[in-house]
C-alpha cells in the first residue's frame, strides 16, 4: 500500500511539495491586496498567493461577488487541496444584501479548505483593530475610511501598521458576534473574520518564524518602502 501510494500522482505531490499554498482574494481594494502581499515572507512552509488584479475589476461591470468567483474559476486548476493548500474569499458587507453573500458562501460549501470570511460594513475595520479601536456600528463605509485615516495621517500603508497584527487577532476574536457562523447579522455590529486567516497562516508556520516576520521582516521592508518613496520624492 505505501509503495503504491509513493509512486501515485498524489504521492509525487507530496513529496515535491514542502509547502501548502494559501490563495486569498481580496474583493479588489488596493489597500487590501497592499496588506496581503507581505505576508509571502512569513514561513517557507506557507506560499502566499495574492489575487490583485484590481485594475481590471474597477472597469468590469460584473457585481464584485461574481468577479471575485470568476478570478478564482481562472486558476482553479492551481490550486491542490491534497497537500493543504486553501482558499479565502475576503468579502465586504457594505452596500450587498445577505442573500447576495449567503448564496456566494452556499456556492464553495462543499469544496474543501476554502473559505468566505466578512468585514462589516468593510475591510477597515480589521485596520482599525491594529490600534485597539471597535468602532461603532454603523452600515456605511466612509466613515470608518476617514476614522482610520485620521489615525494614521499619512503613514496609512499597510507596513505601518501590519506589526500590530496580534493586537488585531485578538480585538477581532473578542468582538466577534458570532463565532461560529461565517456572516452573523450585518445590523448588528460592526465586525471582521479576517482574524480567522491569520490563525490559519500562525497554525501553519512556527511561533519563532512569525516573531521574525513581525520584529524583523517587516521593519526591514518598511525601511525599504521608506527609501523607495523618498528616492521618488526626490526625484520629482
Amino acid at each position: 500500500m505505501s509503495k503504491r501510494n509513493k509512486y501515485s500522482k498524489e504521492g509525487i505531490r507530496r513529496q515535491s511539495r514542502s509547502y501548502s499554498t494559501v490563495w486569498i482574494f481580496p474583493e479588489g481594494s488596493e489597500d487590501e491586496v497592499n496588506y496581503f502581499i507581505p505576508f509571502e515572507f512569513i514561513s517557507s512552509r506557507i506560499k502566499v498567493e495574492i489575487d490583485n488584479n484590481v485594475t481590471k475589476e474597477k472597469k468590469d461591470t460584473r457585481s464584485a461577488l461574481k468577479w471575485i468567483k470568476h478570478r478564482y474559476e481562472q486558476v482553479n486548476k492551481k490550486i491542490d487541496r491534497t497537500v493543504g493548500d486553501s482558499v479565502w474569499f475576503v468579502i465586504d458587507v457594505d452596500k450587498k444584501k445577505w442573500i447576495e453573500i449567503d448564496n456566494f458562501h452556499k456556492g464553495f460549501r462543499n469544496e474543501q479548505n476554502t473559505h468566505v470570511i466578512i468585514s462589516n460594513p468593510c475591510f477597515e475595520v480589521w485596520f482599525l483593530y491594529h490600534y485597539g479601536v471597535n468602532p461603532d456600528f454603523t452600515k456605511l463605509c466612509e466613515p470608518l475610511k476617514i476614522q482610520f485615516r485620521s489615525i494614521m495621517k499619512e503613514n496609512n500603508y499597510p507596513l505601518y501598521y501590519l506589526p500590530r497584527i496580534n493586537d488585531a487577532e485578538q480585538l477581532a476574536k473578542e468582538y466577534d458576534p458570532n463565532p461560529n457562523h461565517f456572516f452573523p447579522n450585518p445590523d448588528s455590529a460592526c465586525y471582521s473574520k479576517v482574524y480567522r486567516l491569520i490563525e490559519h497562516i500562525k497554525a501553519n508556520s512556527t511561533t519563532e518564524e512569525f516573531n521574525v516576520f513581525l520584529e524583523k521582516t517587516l521593519p526591514k521592508k518598511l525601511a525599504e518602502y521608506r527609501q523607495k518613496n523618498t528616492s521618488k520624492n526626490s526625484g520629482n
